[in-house]
């Protein structure tokens, strides 16, 4: 699975093609294979210059991390 990432200084944006947002790239979380639609839950976490996800596969249960690192 492939989550874009993007970043604002505005809380009330609502779209990523706004004027207030800034595209930063793409971290790739590696998912079961599978035809059926899965359920994912993913945590996100900043840490200095590094962000850190977590996708957890809710149904049939599996977790995978991953990192993105802003510099």
């Amino acid at each position: 699975m492939i989550l874009k990432i993007f970043q604002s200084t505005n809380f009330e944006l609502k779209f990523v093609d706004e004027d207030d947002c800034k595209y930063l790239g793409e971290v790739a979380v590696e998912l079961p294979k599978s035809n059926d639609n899965v359920r994912v839950k993913v945590i996100m976490l900043i840490v200095e210059n590094k962000l850190y996800l977590e996708a957890q596969v809710v149904s049939p249960h599996m977790k995978n991390r991953t990192d993105f690192d802003f510099q």
